[in-house]
């Protein structure tokens, strides 16, 4: 009797898991994107820190694999590389450290998990590699670019229009 509750319990997790709205992943996969904490996002939506982390895992991966397949002989003017916890020389007049660091910045604001003495660590490897490949498919996807002013694969002919993040959660299965 006691096996079968359990077992109830299991399931009914896994299928609340399945059914969240999807206005619902919309709003967790924005703010993950956004650099929000596992917790705040629970307390916001209301949905267990465990669910987030597992839609977190699921568009992550997914993301990784839309931008593999989506970013293959993209033509570039310029490239800027720059390890995330090192400086660069910059590019003979055409990058400065400030567009790296800013760069840098960027990326450590919006996944806390590359900030530096910081309490939002991926314990596991797969976290940490979703977490990241959800940074960057948000930001050459969804987030406009003042410079540019579209989304870096909309200006580099990628795609041709800029998703909202339902349409990419859309696209990742959610």
């Amino acid at each position: 009797m006691l096996a079968i509750y359990f077992a109830s319990i299991i399931l009914y997790a896994f299928v609340m898991a399945n059914n969240l709205p999807t206005e619902t992943k919309v709003l967790a996969v924005s703010m993950l994107a956004e650099g929000s904490s596992i917790r705040s996002i629970e307390r916001i939506t209301g949905v267990h820190r465990d669910t987030i982390m597992r839609l977190g895992i699921r568009v992550g991966e997914a993301c990784a694999k839309i931008q593999d397949a989506k970013m293959r002989n993209v033509q570039s003017a310029e490239i800027q590389v720059d390890e995330i916890w090192g400086f660069s020389m910059p590019d003979i007049g055409r990058i400065t450290t400030s567009h790296v660091e800013k760069r840098n910045h960027t990326l450590r604001m919006h996944c806390r998990r590359l900030t530096r003495l910081t309490n939002a660590f991926s314990k596991k490897l797969e976290n940490f590699e979703a977490a990241v490949a959800l940074n960057f498919a948000y930001y050459n996807f969804c987030k406009r670019h003042i410079t540019i002013k579209t989304t870096p694969v909309r200006a580099a002919g990628v795609e041709d229009h800029e998703w909202t993040v339902a349409e990419l959660v859309e696209r990742c299965g959610e």
